[in-house]
């Protein structure tokens, strides 16, 4: 009854996802753009109360958007706001400490609110801790009016905290505990505790927690649970091949995909048992995947190509080689429904680099051009030791590290290793 009401649940978000076509962006209609405005995370320094600026500017390596007010993070764990109707409007730091390094932030969706997962000197930046903080706390200037969240938990290093959007969900791990805990991503309450000592890997897919345990011998165990309940409903023990490591092993829909190294990859089908190999020369190792679950593909990037494929290992359309190897996570943006894919290439020999879109339904690309003619003008320095000064920034696509597309309004913004956001003119 169990797995009858999960799959149920999955056909309907699969199906609401689906109809979602609002503000979709058509890839024949590219057009050249400028950019609009600039943000620069130093000019905070102005209005600010805490003097967390390094002598060095550092690069933005994550940004998030919530309610016309932008997020970022800065590799030296800076976090800043910006409010996106009124640039000049600076709303000053994430960070309330001079000695607070912020790791990721996430923007809640489900109660309008930013968290920030920070860590602090007194302990050597070893534990996680947890703010949650509503948007308009930070349009009022009042970012220190937000709230810690999982006081109760350890989060000391290895432990860690991941949030689930697909499932509105939150995993946290205690490691002097050894357990795993699910919190309700609305109002941070926590639903179950998974405490198998046992346990060496937690991964969420859509509806379904896939529990992975050691190798003993020639065979590994996994376990299915229901994300909303916890309850099993389904274990297996699985033959491996002797002296091969495992490359991946991953739950989509009603499969277990598991590859080893030098092996074919094996589709191993949940209700039936049955088992399909997929000739290895055919299905790359990859060096990481997306797995689009409103379409039922799986996105592939291997050595810098990247190539759809169906959940039962066919190969859809392969995009070609597109990327640099070494492609950084950062450099590359899903749009919400799971359609369009962006990414920032670098370009060595130039300096530069480009914009790519790919249309994941109708298997197009294309370069995003945009327009560098117009120079742009910011403040360098931050006024404390040494002199500011203003400098002219004549190729907007140099040097970029994060990038972030708002599908809701439809603007598309580059950070920079500078420190500098781009809002482009999409």
């Amino acid at each position: 009854m169990e797995q009858i009401c999960l799959d149920q649940k999955i056909k309907k978000i699969l199906k609401e996802k689906k109809e979602y076509k609002e503000n979709e962006i058509q890839i024949e209609n590219l057009k050249v753009y400028q950019v609009l405005e600039t943000f620069n995370s130093e000019e905070i320094q102005k209005i600010s109360n805490v003097s967390i600026l390094s002598k060095k500017r550092s690069k933005i390596i994550e940004m998030t958007i919530g309610e016309d007010l932008l997020f970022t993070l800065s590799d030296l764990g800076i976090g800043s706001i910006f409010d996106l109707k009124n640039p000049k409007n600076n709303l000053g730091f994430l960070n309330l400490r001079n000695d607070e390094i912020i790791r990721s932030i996430h923007f809640n969706k489900l109660n309008l609110s930013l968290i920030t997962v920070s860590v602090f000197k007194e302990d050597e930046f070893s534990t996680l801790h947890c703010r949650t903080t509503y948007v308009e706390f930070f349009k009022r200037k009042k970012s220190n009016q937000g709230n810690l969240i999982f006081e109760s938990e350890s989060l000391k290093w290895p432990g860690f905290v991941e949030f689930d959007d697909l499932n509105s969900k939150i995993l946290t791990y205690c490691s002097q505990k050894l357990e795993y805990k699910i919190w309700n991503l609305k109002n941070y309450q926590c639903l179950y505790i998974l405490n198998d000592a046992k346990i060496q890997e937690v991964k969420i897919t859509l509806g379904i927690i896939l529990l992975i345990f050691p190798q003993k011998s020639n065979r590994i165990k996994v376990k299915l649970i229901e994300i909303e309940s916890g309850n099993e409903f389904w274990n297996r023990k699985i033959e491996l091949k002797r002296n091969r490591g495992i490359e991946f092993i991953e739950q989509f829909n009603e499969k277990i995909l598991i590859k080893q190294e030098r092996e074919k990859l094996r589709i191993l089908e949940i209700k039936t048992g049955k088992e399909k190999i997929i000739e290895k020369e055919i299905f790359p190792t990859p060096n990481a995947f997306i797995f689009l679950y409103y379409s039922q593909m799986i996105l592939v990037f291997s050595s810098g190509k990247i190539s759809l494929w169906s959940w039962n290992g066919k190969k859809i359309h392969n995009f070609g080689k597109v990327m640099n190897e070494d492609q950084k996570r950062n450099q590359l943006f899903i749009s919400k429904n799971q359609e369009f894919l962006f990414c920032y290439v670098e370009d060595d020999l130039f300096q530069s680099g480009s914009l790519k879109m790919f249309d994941l339904n109708c298997f197009k690309s294309s370069t995003l051009t945009f327009d560098n003619s117009l120079s742009i003008s910011c403040l360098i320095g931050n006024g404390i030791g040494n002199e500011r000064k203003k400098i002219e920034i004549s190729n907007p696509l140099e040097g970029i590290s994060c990038i972030y597309y708002d599908q809701e309004k439809i603007r598309f913004l580059s950070g920079n290793s500078q420190g500098l956001v781009y809002l482009w003119d999409f």
